[in-house]
């Protein structure tokens, strides 16, 4: 404000960077709550509490798009239980490299759900040694009984069958599950975000977070902003 009281004009000084007409700013707390997981009402909620403007639907979608890229991506964030964190050993009884045994138990998994266990283990049924058990997670603990159900999963696990040479050779899931725990640190389960794009702009930065590491808001900020 100018010193003379018949003045008193104030000027206006900036005291951020812009890239066009769009101030840093803004692009920087768009990036920083798709790399932390959080979104508009959460954002604006922590704003409000620093006693800081908040941000605007509108501001907030444009420069999370900006952000994020191509939201249309398909990736792979998870797979069957094997063993996590090991590439060399398994414990999960899933026959990893012994095509004989998968090939031998698969059909036991369209049986035992339906109180028949005449291709059981004892390994994992616990109703060969104790036929009056209940099942924990079947209604009333009693075994399914819709034979049309159990058809078609008699069919689908012969077809698994046939392939348990290819089975056997299945990978660790270690990656797999590292890339889910990623993505679910940017796009909680608990929170709805596949209703825009949102959702793939958490997915992208997760996918370059895995192949870059977090450096990589350097580079969006870099080329981006």
């Amino acid at each position: 404000m100018c010193m003379n009281r018949n003045c008193n004009h104030l000027n206006n000084v900036p005291t951020g960077k812009r890239h066009g007409r769009i101030w840093d700013i803004n692009s920087k707390v768009a990036l920083a709550a798709i790399h932390i997981g959080l979104g508009e009402h959460q954002l604006n909620a922590f704003l409000s509490i620093l006693n800081m403007p908040t941000v605007s639907h509108k501001m907030f979608d444009q420069r999370s798009k900006r952000c994020g890229g191509d939201e249309n991506i398909t990736v792979c964030v998870d797979a069957g239980w094997q063993k996590r964190g090991s590439g060399r050993a398994y414990d999960s009884l899933t026959g990893k490299g012994q095509p004989e045994k998968i090939c031998k138990s698969l059909p036991a998994l369209a049986k035992h759900p339906f109180g028949d266990h005449s291709d059981c283990h004892t390994d994992w049924c616990r109703f060969i040694e104790e036929t009056g058990m209940k099942y924990r997670s079947l209604p009333y603990g009693k075994p399914l009984s819709d034979k049309s159900l159990q058809a078609s999963l008699q069919q689908i696990f012969s077809s698994y069958a046939e392939h348990s040479n290819k089975l056997a050779n299945l990978e660790s899931t270690q990656g797999n599950e590292s890339f889910n725990k990623t993505v679910a640190s940017k796009a909680p389960k608990s929170k709805h975000y596949g209703g825009s794009g949102s959702l793939g702009y958490r997915i992208a930065a997760s996918v370059v977070q895995k192949n870059r590491g977090q450096i990589y808001t350097v580079d969006v900020r870099k080329f981006r902003f």
